[in-house]
């Protein structure tokens, strides 16, 4: 029986992590990464960049910094942090539970689009700096909501004509006071002179105790993205000055754009837009593709939103030129999207991926695809010639991978080397010699014919091959068929010089291969089947002129031999006697047939000639069998030297 341990209530504890330290303690999962201030700069950025859609006046923000990344400011003219007392914590100002409660915020219920976190990027930047104060300017409406306690301190202030901020400071994300200031005030706590009339200032200085170094980088494609939305769609020109300078500038695009807004959304709950806007260009180089793009000012490079594009362009190209490979059209496609819709969601708290639209449906796509198809019409030459090197990119790539494949599946083994290991399949006697040129490679069939061989050769410069019956017929199939058969394969790395695709010429293990099988219809499907191998698989062999049938003697008489086209020279009236096959003559005999360069017949192949195996292979069985007839093979009339004409 199965003993358990007992454990402790202290070992089961679930901690829950209030604010501050729910951030503290995971800072990277908030802000993606924490060497740099970068984004909890680009928070309050952000958080201040939201405004400029609802203040008709409202066009520029101010960002200054301390030497070293000491402090930042960031200053809007907005509609003001509201700090009004929250109905649903008792004694906290709205502003307050803006900045220290997670998923608190002011864009959850309302139709308005935002560049922030909804609900967790300013608090982010709180959390994580050594002090935070955030400074809003009281009016004669806000200071009527806020803490009683301060409204006395407000309304002497206005009421003597004076400029004055209501307060919230935090240390390391702590709570610490709400308070009422004017200029003086601030300045003389603080060191701060506050814009005049600014609305809301967030002022910081990073906890470097958390965060690794001092460097930071502004958003500036945040705020170029904001900048063009802004243009485009409020015909608002906006300002961001960081230390003094304007850091807006153009966003560029690429050479064609669309700018859609879809009204029917299909899932909305409500009645809701999106609007996209995307530049695209097909570039020269098919090597890459790029894509950029943001989601309500933020830069978002990858989600929906470029789905949205890319599957709009892709889906156009195919319309005009019959292409069927959509996916295939990315190459050498470049993309910038820019989305704004009023609920969005990403998959993790660092926004690098897009993946929730409300209202969106994939179908809605076609209502994308006629603009870009109007688009296109008018370079449609262009776009088929980029079709077409998109196919012949595609084709390399096939090739390259199969050459890969290919290498991995076979050995070259070049020169004098000997295969890593001997085929299952076949047996290999090897050739001793140093000078590879004089070597020889014997193709025969079976054990018995190349046990006969190998006593019969000089093993210094003739190698036997033996193949286990037939071959496999290779001329219908392709190289990856080829080498995962084990014979074809161990045939292959034997001959040691690779396949068509990756040849290895220099390095020869042998000047001549030659093909010695039985002179019957098996035999001459054997040598048909290795010749069609090499012609279509290992065609620089026969460019070589490397490869060479032996024609083996059909008949003996007196110890002479007779090739088949040698019949009316036998003397019929004295006994002859026809082979059986290569198995059953003595060493002797395969030393005359074959090895002596005196009495041996061979036959070169040479690339023209070796058509006629293939087109002999191609056949179906039964057409090669009365082929085989027809050419006279079958009744011993017809030599190989005729059949390779």
């Amino acid at each position: 029986m199965a003993s358990h341990k007992i454990h402790s209530q202290e070992e089961n504890k679930i901690d829950v992590l209030e604010f501050p330290e729910n951030i503290r303690s995971i800072a990277g999962m908030y802000i993606g990464d924490a060497n740099d201030c970068t984004n909890i700069v680009r928070e309050a950025v952000d958080n201040a960049m939201d405004e400029l859609s609802f203040v008709e006046n409202f066009d520029t923000i101010l960002v200054n910094s301390g030497d070293n990344g000491e402090w930042f400011m960031v200053s809007d003219w907005g509609r003001g942090m509201p700090i009004y007392m929250h109905p649903q914590y008792k004694g906290w100002t709205a502003a307050r539970v803006a900045t220290s409660k997670v998923n608190a915020g002011g864009k959850f219920s309302k139709s308005q689009v935002s560049a922030g976190m909804n609900g967790t990027g300013i608090k982010t930047t709180n959390a994580l700096s050594d002090l935070f104060l955030m400074f809003v300017r009281i009016n004669s409406e806000n200071i009527e909501t806020t803490l009683p306690d301060l409204q006395e301190y407000g309304r002497d202030y206005l009421a003597h004509g004076m400029e004055c901020f209501y307060c919230i400071e935090y240390h390391k994300g702590e709570y610490i006071k709400e308070r009422i200031f004017d200029h003086n005030d601030i300045k003389s706590k603080y060191g701060i002179e506050l814009p005049k009339g600014s609305s809301t200032v967030v002022y910081f200085k990073p906890d470097y105790s958390l965060i690794k170094n001092h460097t930071y980088k502004m958003p500036i494609y945040n705020i170029r993205y904001k900048a063009f939305q802004m243009k485009e769609y409020l015909h608002k020109d906006i300002h961001i000055l960081v230390n003094g300078e304007d850091v807006v500038s153009e966003l560029p695009q690429y050479k064609w754009h669309v700018k859609h807004q879809f009204k029917h959304l299909i899932k909305a709950k409500q009645n809701q837009i999106i609007d996209l806007y995307f530049s695209f260009e097909l570039s020269n180089d098919l090597r890459s593709k790029t894509y950029k793009g943001s989601v309500n000012s933020l830069v978002v490079n990858d989600g929906l939103h470029i789905k949205m594009a890319t599957l709009a362009i892709r889906r156009a190209i195919c319309n005009l030129t019959g292409c069927e490979n959509t996916y295939k059209l990315e190459q050498g496609l470049k993309v910038r999207s820019i989305l704004n819709a009023v609920k969005v969601d990403f998959k993790s708290q660092t926004k690098e991926y897009c993946n929730v639209i409300d209202g969106w449906d994939e179908k809605l796509i076609e209502e994308l695809v006629p603009k870009v198809e109007a688009i296109l019409k008018q370079n449609l030459k262009f776009i088929k010639d980029y079709v077409s090197r998109i196919k012949e990119l595609d084709s390399s790539y096939k090739k390259i991978e199969l050459k890969r494949y290919i290498e991995s599946k076979i050995q070259k083994t070049g020169a004098s080397k000997k295969m890593k290991s001997p085929p299952r399949t076949l047996s290999e006697a090897g050739a001793n010699s140093k000078d590879r040129e004089k070597c020889e490679l014997f193709i025969c069939e079976g054990k018995s014919a190349a046990g006969t061989l190998n006593q019969a050769r000089d093993p210094m410069i003739h190698a036997v091959l033996g193949l286990r019956g037939r071959p496999l017929n290779t001329v219908m199939r392709d190289i990856r068929e080829v080498v995962k058969n084990d014979e074809m394969r161990s045939l292959i790395n034997v001959i040691g010089m690779g396949v068509n695709l990756t040849p290895d010429v220099k390095n020869k293990r042998y000047g001549k291969i030659i093909i010695a099988a039985d002179s019957d219809a098996d035999g001459g499907l054997i040598t048909s089947s290795v010749l069609a191998t090499i012609a279509v698989h290992m065609t620089f062999l026969l460019n070589l002129g490397m490869v060479y049938v032996a024609e083996s003697p059909f008949y003996e008489q007196g110890g002479k031999f007779f090739f088949a086209d040698e019949f009316d020279k036998i003397d019929k009236s004295k006994p002859f006697s026809r082979f059986k096959g290569l198995g059953e003559i003595n060493p002797n005999q395969a030393h005359d047939m074959f090895f002596n360069k005196k009495t041996r017949r061979l036959i070169k192949v040479i690339p023209d000639g070796s058509r006629r195996a293939i087109k002999f292979l191609e056949k179906s069985a039964e057409l090669r069998r009365i082929t085989a007839q027809e050419l006279g093979v079958l009744g011993g009339r017809i030599t190989m030297e005729e059949i390779e004409e």
